[in-house]
Parts: C-alpha cells; sequence; structure tokens
C-alpha cells in the first residue's frame, strides 16, 4: 500500500477515535427529569419529589449507544423536596417539614451524586445495562455505593433510569416522625431515578 493511503488510513483512524472519545457535556434537562423517594411508616406509604436538579454528564458513543460513561454528576437542593400523592400533586406541608428538619436543610443545603467508576457496560441497541460505583452525599455524609442503571441513546442525549435502596440512618439521618411520633418513617428509601441530559 502506497504511503499516502496509509498516512491517510491512520489519520482518519485517529480522526474516528477523537469523535467517539471527546463529547461535549451534556446538561440535565430538569423539566425531563425526575427524582422520586419512596419510603413506608406506621400508617402509609409515602413519597416526596425533588424539584430543584442539577447535574452534567460526558458520555461516550459507539454506533448509536452508550458504549460509557467517563463522568456523572447530580446535584438536588434538599429545601426543594417534597411530599406528594399518587396523582403526583404536592401532599402534605407537615410532612415536608419533618423532612426538612430530618436532613437539616439550613445545615446541609445539597444532595450529590458523582460517578466513580464504571464496572460493566452491556450495549442492546441504542439501550446499555451500567454497573457502576457511585458516591452519594447526604447529611455532610459520603459513601460509595453500587448502582445498576439502564441509559437508552436518544439522538444527542442520553436518558439514565434506575432505583436504589438506602438507609437514612447510613447518612446520619434520622428517619422523620410526626404528630408525637404517631407517624413514624421507616429507615428504609428507595430513591427512583429519570435523569435526561442533552
Amino acid at each position: 500500500m502506497p504511503k499516502f493511503k496509509i498516512v491517510t488510513s491512520i489519520c482518519v483512524a485517529l480522526l474516528s477515535f477523537n469523535v467517539n472519545a471527546q463529547q461535549a457535556p451534556l446538561k440535565l434537562a430538569e423539566k425531563e427529569s425526575k427524582v422520586l423517594i419512596h419510603g413506608t411508616s406506621s400508617v402509609h406509604d409515602w413519597t416526596a419529589q425533588c424539584d430543584q436538579r442539577s447535574g452534567d454528564m460526558v458520555v461516550v458513543f459507539d454506533k448509536g449507544a452508550v458504549k460509557t460513561i467517563q463522568s456523572l454528576n447530580l446535584k438536588v437542593k434538599s429545601k426543594n423536596i417534597r411530599s406528594i400523592d399518587e396523582k403526583g400533586a404536592y401532599y402534605d406541608d407537615l410532612m415536608d417539614s419533618r423532612i426538612w428538619k430530618a436532613l437539616e436543610t439550613d445545615k446541609f443545603a445539597d444532595i450529590s451524586v458523582g460517578l466513580k467508576q464504571v464496572k460493566l457496560v452491556k450495549p442492546t441497541g441504542t439501550k446499555s445495562e451500567i454497573d457502576a460505583i457511585a458516591v452519594v452525599s447526604i447529611h455532610g455524609v459520603k459513601k460509595e455505593v453500587p448502582v445498576k442503571v439502564s441509559a437508552e441513546a436518544n439522538g444527542t442525549g442520553v436518558l439514565i433510569k434506575g432505583k436504589k435502596e438506602i438507609k437514612m440512618s447510613d447518612y446520619g439521618v434520622k428517619p422523620p416522625t410526626i404528630l408525637l411520633e404517631f407517624l413514624k418513617t421507616g429507615d428504609d428509601i428507595i430513591i427512583e431515578f429519570e435523569l435526561n441530559y442533552k
């Protein structure tokens, strides 16, 4: 093969690699995303919605699917966590105030999640199943937690979906109570998320 063709082939390959590897950061589309907290209590189950969210991610695409995630960040304002009913309407100001008190929102304004490591990626079509390690910061306590998420490429963006069960006490949070402990919430909660990065 002539030297010119060899050099051209190498340049094309390098250019292709850079296009895949160096993606501009995607920003969280707040209105197209949701973060919910599901919990139990001595009276009934409850759900809270995290209203103010922000974040960004850097992802590598390959053949229309997510090849890997280089970085991902999510931040939630703890004072904007609101209880909701089954239809998604705001539910109870008293419950909200107990959540904020438990989280000590005046002292710890943010809840944050950051990607530490991607351990495994299984692509299927435009969707990839990902095993990763995240660093979760709640109530001033940071912990590394394993997470499993789906990452679906949608045009130039990515939709991240998943659920994670945690204990509030692991982060120094005392489960909220209402009416002189008539209603006691359980320690275990499930965080459900759909994060649309564009």
